[in-house]
């Protein structure tokens, strides 16, 4: 994964690509499950057992979504097409009760009602943005960039990271940056709608299109249009580990 310069979620991504061709591989000869003994009931007494592995706490509604869908890719190797209509039916059915079981209970204080990261607030991002100017480094004109237009972008920070200068382009008063594919979006259905970035006249430490410029001007970036606008491997990475600095 290192020789081919993969960054960690990209590798993680390889070796589950490739643990899935082993286990097909396998499945052709020998079946690893007896689909027939598996049963919707039997599915939700696993669902129910499983607890997070370092709080112990019932897992979030995503959690029990993912061994989901890995059951049922489970299935899809073996037989092709996944779920029966009829076990899919229980199950959707089994899967709501389990649900509706969950928000009763949070809702009398045995579970956490918030799921997953508290978001930045803005108060801390603009402070963020100030650090990362005032570091006075190419780090930190790099992060400012990166920081502000993630932000605007309402995106995750691996769509930041694969911004090229051809994906970007004026449009009257904005800049549109368009998206080749998302996580919500794996085929490119929406990339043909851009989404829209806007200066701050108002607060320049915040100003999508300043920190763009002092990023051009302090990396005298080529212009050539398969460029990615953040060049280099391990983007994420690099960003995780500038905001930690910034943030001690």
């Amino acid at each position: 994964i290192e020789a081919e310069g993969m960054g960690t979620r990209q590798g993680g991504m390889h070796i589950k690509s490739g643990f899935a061709l082993l286990l097909q591989n396998i499945i052709a000869e020998e079946p690893v499950i007896l689909q027939n003994e598996i049963t919707p009931s039997g599915f939700m007494v696993y669902l129910q057992g499983l607890r997070h592995w370092h709080t112990k706490e019932r897992l979030s509604k995503s959690g029990y979504g993912n061994k989901r869908s890995a059951i049922y890719n489970l299935f899809r190797l073996h037989n092709g097409t996944g779920f029966s209509a009829t076990f899919e039916q229980e199950l959707s059915n089994l899967m709501r009760g389990f649900f509706r079981i969950i928000a009763l209970e949070n809702n009398d204080g045995l579970g956490e009602v918030r799921e997953g990261k508290d978001p930045m607030t803005f108060q801390l991002y603009r402070l963020v943005s100030l650090w990362m100017i005032e570091l006075g480094s190419d780090d930190g004109i790099w992060g400012h960039l990166f920081l502000v237009l993630t932000w605007n972008l309402m995106c995750r920070v691996n769509n930041t990271s694969q911004i090229c200068l051809c994906h970007m382009e004026w449009a009257d008063d904005a800049l549109r940056i368009y998206f080749a594919n998302s996580k919500t979006d794996q085929q490119g259905a929406q990339s043909k709608f851009p989404r829209h970035v806007y200066s701050n006249p108002i607060d320049w430490v915040i100003c999508p299109i300043f920190a763009l410029g002092m990023y051009l001007c302090q990396f005298n970036a080529a212009v050539e249009n398969n460029i990615r606008l953040f060049p280099g491997h391990h983007q994420f990475k690099r960003f995780a580990n500038l905001l930690k600095q910034v943030l001690r």
